[in-house]
């Protein structure tokens, strides 16, 4: 009987009827709004740990997860890895140190020895000529030892 009359207040004042609905309206939106924000925070969680599972039972560190984009899902991963997974170490593997033979090395650590020592590139240049020139092996061994000491 208490809602007989409340309703009758408000069929006599329309005024009250909508400012209660504005309100009421106004609530729904506002618990909407909220579990729509709840929705996509497990979404997101989810998705992050299903992900960072495919990736450690496919090999890959979970820290990939962050740059598989937001398109593709679990059931795709197996094929985004297939294109993009050569940019990731697997876990456990070491990333493959490069390379370099050992002549680049030792002409490196001559380049850089010349360079400290100061050679200038004529000086280079004039025991070339001279040995070139020589015209006995007493020569050539002087010119030899005047060269060495600008070499390792």
């Amino acid at each position: 009987m208490n809602s007989d009359l409340e309703y009758d207040e408000t069929e006599d004042n329309p005024t009250a009827l909508l400012k209660d609905l504005r309100r009421q309206l106004k609530e729904q939106s506002s618990r909407n709004k909220q579990l729509e924000e709840e929705v996509s925070q497990l979404r997101e969680t989810t998705r992050s740990k299903s992900l960072s599972s495919a990736l450690s039972e496919a090999g890959f560190p979970e820290s990939v997860a962050k740059f598989v984009p937001s398109d593709v899902e679990v059931d795709g991963l197996a094929e985004w890895l297939k294109e993009n997974g050569s940019l990731f170490a697997r876990a456990g593997q070491a990333q493959d140190e490069p390379t370099v033979s050992a002549d680049v090395v030792r002409d490196s650590q001559r380049q850089a020895s010349l360079a400290e020592n100061g050679i200038p590139p004529q000086k280079a240049d004039e025991l070339m000529r001279q040995i070139e020139v020589a015209e006995s092996p007493e020569d050539i061994d002087r010119l030899l030892r005047e060269a060495r000491q600008f070499v390792l």
